[in-house]
């Protein structure tokens, strides 16, 4: 990692922890942001960037340029993963209406009793992740057997 910057909030004796932290990271050509409030780390973000000649930054967008859709899929009470064939950017999956049990979305080790579980998706509700799948799949599971989602993804 490079450079470090800290932006502090008032220093007030209670507050003391607010700050937020920007560290250059030369090496992947990006800038690693992240913010610690009343003690507490933020998960934070990762932002491409790249340098001019003369040293300044420029900020790259990650702008998708395709879609892939896996149309609807039948889960049960075994994980499943969702394959997308491209670098995903962004993750949206939705449960089908007609469900009755939950569907819980992870990694591969989700459970159908929800432990591990990032989010869980009753009938009808859906969610998008900001996510690479290229290293680790993205599983669902229900606790129901024969339930349906649709998953699609940004490449």
């Amino acid at each position: 990692m490079g450079n470090r910057i800290r932006v502090s909030g008032k220093n007030d004796g209670v507050n003391d922890n607010e700050a937020i932290d920007a560290q250059v990271d030369s090496t992947h050509n990006a800038l690693h942001v992240k913010s610690h409030l009343y003690g507490y780390d933020g998960i934070g973000f990762t932002i491409p960037i790249t340098a001019n000649s003369d040293g300044s930054l420029i900020v790259n967008p990650s702008e998708a340029t395709d879609m892939e859709g896996n149309g609807k899929v039948e889960v049960g009470t075994t994980a499943i993963a969702i394959p997308f064939t491209g670098k995903t950017q962004s993750i949206i999956i939705s449960a089908d209406t007609a469900n009755t049990g939950q569907l819980y979305i992870g990694k591969s080790d989700v459970t159908n009793a929800g432990a591990n579980a990032i989010v869980f998706l009753d009938a009808g509700d859906s969610v998008t992740i900001d996510y690479n799948d290229a290293t680790n799949a993205i599983y669902v599971i229900s606790d129901t057997a024969t339930q349906n989602f649709w998953a699609g993804a940004s490449l």
